[in-house]
């Protein structure tokens, strides 16, 4: 590996940037908390550390069982060189849950001795992640990927203008627009409302549906295996299950039914 440059970046960010860069670390959101938190000449010192380690041979991981990562011997010198609670501070444990306050403890009386505040969590917040999220990608794709084995999507809406094929139905769907609540922790995810999708549904299946669709307040439920369409430029979605909310609706209402009925 080559020595750490630029000699001093003006800003925790770009200094992460470098250290991301040097080292092939994806995880910038870290990296950035860790140059906010020791400074961008201390970050530096642990870079060149970690430079010297990585020449002389590497760490191994706790069990020996294989060399830790570039990055991973960066945040291993970082680690073992805090004490509490700085240490916790930067690098929560991953089991460590809050304890739940007594069922007898006055609302609003504050964490006790005994229930420390959970500690904040480190790097930037999901929307300054999401903004560097470039960054991370690239250096991502430069890594081993990843193996999908599978890939099943389900679209809920209204279909636009439907083309009978003969075997198979098509018809677009677009949206949605608006987006669904997340997780605490994720960014903001971008609008849908521009993305297109091409949906390929067989005719045996459609005639199930045809129906209840005409009805203007039902909606389908798409299921399907969902793939790129390299000649069309759009997202293709081949339909594996179809229903409608109001065919599902009168399914549990059926089966309720019967379950009453049931000596």
């Amino acid at each position: 590996m080559s020595d750490p440059t630029p000699a001093s970046p003006s800003s925790p960010k770009q200094v992460a940037r470098t250290i991301a860069a040097q080292l092939k670390e994806p995880n910038l959101a870290h990296l950035i908390g860790i140059v906010k938190h020791l400074g961008p000449e201390r970050a530096l010192e642990f870079l060149a550390q970690t430079l010297k380690v990585e020449a002389e041979g590497g760490l191994k991981i706790l069990n020996g069982a294989r060399r830790r990562t570039a990055g991973g011997t960066f945040f291993h010198l970082v680690r073992e060189s805090l004490a509490e609670p700085e240490r916790s501070k930067l690098f929560p444990p991953h089991n460590k849950r809050p304890k739940k306050p007594k069922k007898d403890a006055l609302p609003g009386a504050g964490p006790t001795p005994s229930q420390p505040p959970p500690a904040a969590p480190a790097g930037p917040a999901p929307e300054e992640a999401w903004a560097g999220r470039a960054e991370v990608i690239t250096a991502l794709l430069k890594t081993e990927i990843g193996k999908a084995t599978a890939m099943k999507v389900t679209l809920i809406g209204r279909p636009g203008k439907v083309s009978n094929q003969g075997q198979y139905i098509m018809f677009t769907m677009r949206g949605p627009e608006k987006t669904p609540s997340l997780p605490k922790g994720l960014p903001p995810m971008p609008a849908a409302s521009k993305l297109v999708y091409l949906v390929y549904v067989a005719e045996k299946q459609w005639k199930k549906v045809a129906e209840a669709i005409q009805a203007p307040e039902d909606v389908l439920i798409v299921e399907g295996h969902l793939t790129w369409d390299e000649e069309l430029k759009k997202l293709s979605i081949f339909a594996s299950n179809i229903t409608t909310k109001a065919l599902e609706q009168a399914k549990r209402v059926g089966k309720q039914t019967k379950v009453e009925a049931t000596p």
